[in-house]
């Protein structure tokens, strides 16, 4: 028995144990990356059945009985759970794909109907926060691309005076979603973080801006990215998901802009490196956000205002970067054209009459008022 499994060494060493258990009487392999693949068929038997897992959070129903059944079928060339291949001939492995159920010749193919692929978790939940104005068809598709690629987080929306169009696809996706919680309060534009910092006082989280695709081959890649992203933390400041720049100011275009060919799925970068990393997706330490907080508030008149940190500040005082190859889209560059507020109107950069803040939870009906000072206390 044998199977093949898509890690790195900043992968959660609890989590990775726990499926090396599970597949206690397999031979192993472990690859990086698809361009590892090549490698991997001279460490496996090319006749024997392989199991596949795309990253350690992964768990297939029964794994020796999926084993035993595709070694008394090796006929078939792949064994599917849904649009899920679970088991390969490693004779099959064939061109370098970016769609990872394209890399072997799949025909012929056998469907299991009565097994299921489920995912570990970490002992930190992420929990995640957006905060939003008046973008809504922005919302909407930031929104449908996040809960299509994974629906496995804990999603809180901070609605900042919205209009009536943004309160409406809230409203609409809170309802199909139970794993998201809504938050209404005046604009408090990035201070909303801020907010539900001090709302919930997670050790990690992970914040999301409004305005960014997440690429439909993130849930064939990345379909724990937020528990990855929470996991890697453990070695990293800053784990987050990077954006394309196909659509921003001309400026900056002519910079490396695709899904490449690299040596991991995953790209590590070393404090002051130096390379253009706008993210719509950061996880970090709450500690580590305070205290960059702390180091900029008089530094910076915005950070001073909002008492809250941009992605550069983060991104700035990070001893390492980690951050799937795999970029997503930030449509917020189209803001101007797409009749939304401008970058520097005032509605969106909000003057405060106060510090504090009344914020009430949409669903429990909870108000709190928070002072955005309170939490460099």
């Amino acid at each position: 028995m044998q199977a093949l499994i898509f890690k790195d060494k900043y992968d959660s060493p609890i989590i990775t144990q726990s499926l090396y258990n599970e597949l206690k009487g397999f031979k192993i392999v472990e690859v990086r990356s698809i361009r590892e693949l090549w490698e991997a068929k001279a460490l496996l038997n090319l006749d024997s059945p392989c199991l596949l897992y795309k990253n350690v959070f992964v768990r297939i129903q029964d794994p020796k009985e999926i084993w035993e059944f595709h070694n008394a079928n090796n006929f078939n060339n792949t064994i599917k759970i849904g649009n899920e291949i679970i088991s390969f001939m490693p004779r099959t492995i064939g061109t370098f794909e970016r769609d990872i159920n394209c890399i072997f010749y799949l025909k012929p193919e056998f469907q299991i109907l009565n097994k299921n692929i489920y995912y570990v978790h970490t002992n930190q939940k992420p929990i995640c926060f957006i905060y939003t104005y008046n973008r809504d068809i922005y919302l909407k598709l930031t929104l449908n691309s996040i809960l299509f690629a994974t629906q496995n987080i804990d999603l809180k929306i901070v609605l900042n005076n919205p209009t009536p169009q943004v309160m409406q696809v809230a409203t609409e996706f809170a309802e199909k979603y139970k794993n998201i919680e809504l938050f209404k309060t005046d604009n408090s534009f990035i201070s909303a973080t801020n907010l539900m910092l001090q709302w919930f006082n997670p050790e990690r989280f992970i914040f999301m801006e409004d305005d960014m695709i997440y690429p439909p081959n993130t849930k064939e890649y990345f379909p724990n990215f937020c528990h990855q992203f929470i996991s890697r933390l453990d070695y990293f400041d800053l784990c987050l998901w990077k954006v394309t720049i196909d659509n921003c100011h001309s400026y900056m275009a002519h910079k490396r802009n695709t899904f490449e060919f690299l040596d991991s799925e995953w790209e590590v970068w070393e404090k002051n490196s130096r390379h253009i990393l706008m993210a719509q997706c950061v996880a970090c330490k709450t500690k580590f956000y305070i205290d960059t907080l702390k180091k900029h508030i008089n530094l910076d008149e915005n950070v001073k205002k909002y008492h809250a940190c941009y992605d550069t500040h983060l991104i700035q005082n990070a001893n390492g970067i980690c951050h799937p190859s795999l970029r997503g889209y930030h449509i917020g560059w189209n803001q101007e054209m797409d009749g939304f507020a401008k970058l520097v109107d005032a509605s969106r950069h909000p003057t405060f009459k106060s510090h504090k803040f009344n914020v009430k939870n949409l669903n429990t009906g909870e108000t709190r008022k928070i002072d955005i000072r309170d939490i460099i206390l």
